[in-house]
């Protein structure tokens, strides 16, 4: 009897060996560019820049990281305050353990698509309970059209980690809408709020995207006051993991220039997708790069769409049924909304819901609508059915859905080029990595220069500066007058945070009208000076928030995981 259980066993971790050997050959294709020498040349030339600044703020041990002392022209530059920091981290780690900065910054790519393939996958057996459908779905993901235009044409390393951990939350907050209130679907609430923070933190934007659709996934029928109380906890719960990148964001953002940006106000208006635009035709058989869905899964996911509309009509009976027919119909009503608000009828809500304007770019919508089409395909796979010629159609639109992005959409699978240098700088009129330059102080009016100069400088000549110190990370600058009073400049933007201390006293400086520099007056008889970047209250609030639930969540799932184990030996 134990062998039979053994070979059992065996067979069936030899079913998945094989699945995921064939997804990991798939793997090794699409990843062909990132393991070419050199960095891949895309629109968003910026990541190595980044994670090098991640390294440098870490080594002069600022964490968690906000500002970065070294952009903006060396004035610096808030970028991990407002932009969403874990791929740099993780760039940061792969630096720590031996890897160059443009290897690490490659391994961040590749461990993207590896996320992304190994959440299909997982997602696509939960909802089928078939090896090679959830296979088929980490294939389809990996070679999506949008997938790898996001990782070839735009570069978004942030966006395409997001990319990669969608099908992880859907499948975590899955499984939250089918537990009950027992102990062992209780750790289901942590799980999906570490997924979800998990996302926020790749990329927040994205994480916002998702919100409407994980919504939709608890209201949908049937109703259930439990599954609404489990997913308002998890909401919670997400909230205080990531309350270290959100309070300060929603809390200082009026303090930076991005509300003023041309794209920040009116991006959304040239960047609908039409169906055909959806389906690919702007850069069908051609070296034209745009958003899409791609031809074969946009096809083959509208053919699923509207047959799993169909067969909930038909063919749903049962309490069973009504189930499934659920989770069915949740998906299939959420690839429309993905669809529509990416569509040009959609204006009006966009100019209405100030939500959807903070998402930029209502292609990025594409990134929920890939993950929704796959599912829809891998349902129509399962349920559609199973005479000869059917199956002879189900291996049709496979093959289909696998060879159209190769064969129609080619160029989403290169690079603009490579680039073989090893070190790289942030370029532009000020340095910073970001297109508009969104995220300098809204008193900057110009950027600061190249010319250098010293760090700290006197207004007029009757006060001398001696002794100016400047520690590794540029946060505290230290200097010595020759106690007569008069106004001092600090080569640096101000921005809430900077205060400056003496031996009896601290107090907060002001800023330049033009260069938005720090500026304040040295007093007579005052000698020492240290201008300091701290936190300020809410990024401190923020950051014990996310400490104090990052424990308890900790504790619970340990508690948890302890007392299964006593309840099973008490068995």
């Amino acid at each position: 009897m134990q062998n039979k259980h053994n070979i059992v066993f065996m067979k069936y971790v030899m079913q998945w060996a094989v699945c995921v050997g064939v997804v990991f050959f798939v793997f090794l294709l699409v990843i062909r560019p990132l393991r070419q020498f050199g960095m891949i040349r895309t629109f968003d030339d910026v990541q190595v820049v980044r994670v090098q600044a991640m390294v440098d703020e870490l080594k002069s041990g600022q964490f968690p990281v906000r500002l970065v002392s070294k952009l903006g022209i060396g004035g610096g530059y808030m970028l991990f305050q407002f932009y969403p920091p874990l791929v740099y981290y993780i760039g940061a780690v792969f630096f720590a353990v031996g890897y160059p900065v443009v290897h690490a910054t490659k391994l961040v790519f590749l461990l993207a698509y590896a996320v992304g393939a190994s959440g299909m996958m997982v997602l696509g057996y939960t909802m089928t309970r078939n090896k090679v459908l959830a296979t088929l779905g980490a294939m389809m993901l990996i070679t999506s059209a949008y997938f790898n235009f996001d990782a070839y044409s735009r570069g978004a390393l942030a966006e395409l980690m997001a990319f990669g951990f969608v099908p992880w939350v859907l499948w975590a907050y899955m499984q939250l809408r089918g537990a009950n209130s027992s102990l062992r679907d209780t750790v289901w609430i942590p799980v999906s709020a570490l997924s979800y923070a998990a996302l926020v933190y790749a990329h927040t934007i994205i994480g916002f995207a998702l919100a409407p659709f994980v919504a939709l996934m608890c209201i949908w029928r049937p109703f259930s006051r439990g599954r609404w109380m489990r997913f308002g906890v998890s909401a919670l719960v997400v909230f205080g993991l990531c309350a270290s990148l959100l309070l300060p964001v929603m809390s200082e953002r009026k303090y930076v220039a991005y509300d003023s940006t041309e794209y920040a106000q009116d991006a959304y208006r040239g960047t609908f997708r039409n169906f055909s635009q959806i389906f690919g035709s702007e850069s069908l058989l051609n070296d034209f790069r745009a958003p899409s869905l791609g031809v074969g899964l946009a096809v083959g996911g509208l053919v699923s769409l509207i047959y799993g509309l169909w067969y909930i009509q038909k063919h749903v009976q049962g309490k069973k049924d009504k189930v499934m027919a659920s989770h069915m119909q949740a998906i299939l009503w959420s690839t429309i909304l993905a669809m529509f608000l990416m569509h040009p009828a959609s204006t009006w809500v966009w100019e209405r819901v100030s939500y959807l304007r903070f998402m930029q770019y209502p292609y990025r919508f594409l990134t929920v609508l890939t993950v929704y089409a796959i599912l829809c395909v891998l349902l129509f796979l399962k349920l559609s059915l199973k005479s000869r010629v059917h199956r002879v159609i189900k291996i049709i639109v496979i093959l289909g859905i696998l060879t159209a992005p190769w064969i129609f959409q080619r160029q989403n699978f290169q690079p603009l080029g490579h680039v073989f240098v090893d070190t790289f700088e942030a370029t532009g009129s000020c340095g910073t990595t970001t297109w508009q330059n969104e995220l300098l102080p809204r008193w900057v009016e110009e950027c600061l220069d190249g010319g250098g100069g010293d760090v700290v400088r006197a207004k007029s000549n009757v006060v001398k500066i001696q002794s100016i110190s400047v520690d590794k990370g540029e946060r505290k600058i230290s200097f010595i007058t020759n106690g007569k009073a008069g106004e001092v400049f600090v080569r640096k933007y101000y921005f809430p945070g900077w205060i400056v201390r003496t031996p009896s006293e601290s107090f907060v400086p002001s800023y330049t009208t033009h260069n938005g520099l720090i500026t304040f007056f040295v007093r007579k008889g005052v000698t020492e000076y240290r201008v300091v970047f701290t936190d300020t209250p809410v990024r401190k609030i923020g950051n014990s928030v996310t400490v104090g639930t990052a424990v308890a969540v900790a504790i619970y799932i340990i508690g948890w995981g302890v007392l299964r184990v006593w309840k099973r030996k008490q068995a």
